[in-house]
């Protein structure tokens, strides 16, 4: 199954003329050439639109994030940190961070990203229990 990305990536690699970043940006386009490329991708097109978001749960034991997981990680497009400012259980101040704050200021805080992985949770069934609950 193609992600919206690859998909795009495959027009993008198909017609670099509309790639402001191509060297051959704003050359022309075969219009024929463009149609017949829209007729075969747009299956694929259709099928990444009709398809329900990917779900993503983050896994907490004891407070802390154990994993975030996804029943589709190959398709969240996104890059996941963990903040902690909780910092009393950190050894080595050099395990932690500076962050930056909205208002400018700085705080200390452990820090690292994370990867999503293939859920083993039957995250369909959770939703669907969460939604009953919540009304």
């Amino acid at each position: 199954m193609a992600s919206a990305i690859e998909i795009l990536n495959i027009i993008r690699n198909q017609f670099p003329q509309a790639d402001p970043n191509h060297e051959d940006y704003d050359t022309g386009i075969d219009g024929c050439d463009a149609v017949d490329f829209i007729d075969e991708i747009m299956p694929l097109i259709i099928e990444v639109l009709d398809r329900p978001a990917p779900k993503v749960a983050v896994v907490l034991e004891g407070g802390l994030v154990q994993s975030i997981v996804s029943n589709r990680p190959g398709e969240v497009d996104a890059t996941f940190m963990v903040v902690d400012y909780d910092t009393k259980h950190v050894d080595d101040d050099s395990d932690l961070f500076e962050v930056q704050q909205g208002d400018g200021t700085f705080a200390k805080a452990f820090a690292r990203s994370e990867q999503v992985c293939q859920s083993g949770i039957n995250l369909d069934s959770l939703l669907a229990d969460l939604s009953n609950r919540e009304g």
